[in-house]
């Protein structure tokens, strides 16, 4: 009988294995990258994701890379006077020790420009994110329908780890 309640209990954990992507490199957890789908004619999308850092020294995420898109950029959303703009991170995103940086609508964010093809929800998009002390860390987007918003449950745990 004892297996078979083993093989149930794994049944019952594998469709929330399918939603759970992190990483681990040194100092550095890496939450759930994912991207929305795009249009067919769209030749831009946006990477999130969120970056905790767990070391004593600031991290700093220098660049990052999406396949099928022929060129990223780091950005900020900020907001003047009611109007939205994007603004190029050109020296990167800091990272501070013992806190996490979430990358996310309206925020900081990839921008993926020059798209090969369009991102169709339930892909998955492999990347690349460069840090300046930690390196490259290889990542999969998850690709989620058009319109999807950050996940309340994700957001809050992110909103956690500020506090510690």
């Amino acid at each position: 009988m004892e297996p078979m309640k083993n093989l149930l209990l794994a049944l019952t954990l594998l469709p929330t294995l399918g939603f759970a992507h992190d990483y681990t490199v040194g100092d550095l957890h890496i939450q759930h990258p994912w991207t929305r789908a795009t249009a067919p004619t769209a030749t831009t999308a946006a990477g999130y994701l969120a970056i905790t850092n767990k070391g004593t020294t600031e991290e700093t995420l220098t660049a990052a890379t999406l396949q099928g898109a022929g060129h990223t950029m780091l950005h900020h959303t900020q907001t003047e006077g009611g109007v939205a703009k994007m603004v190029h991170m050109g020296s990167g995103i800091a990272i501070p020790a013992g806190s996490t940086v979430t990358l996310q609508p309206g925020s900081f964010h990839i921008m993926a420009m020059q798209l090969a093809a369009p991102y169709k929800a339930g892909d998955s998009i492999p990347g690349t994110l460069t840090f300046a002390n930690a390196g490259d860390v290889k990542v999969d987007f998850i690709v989620k329908p058009l319109g999807t918003q950050p996940d309340a449950e994700a957001e809050t745990e992110h909103h956690q780890h500020n506090h510690h």
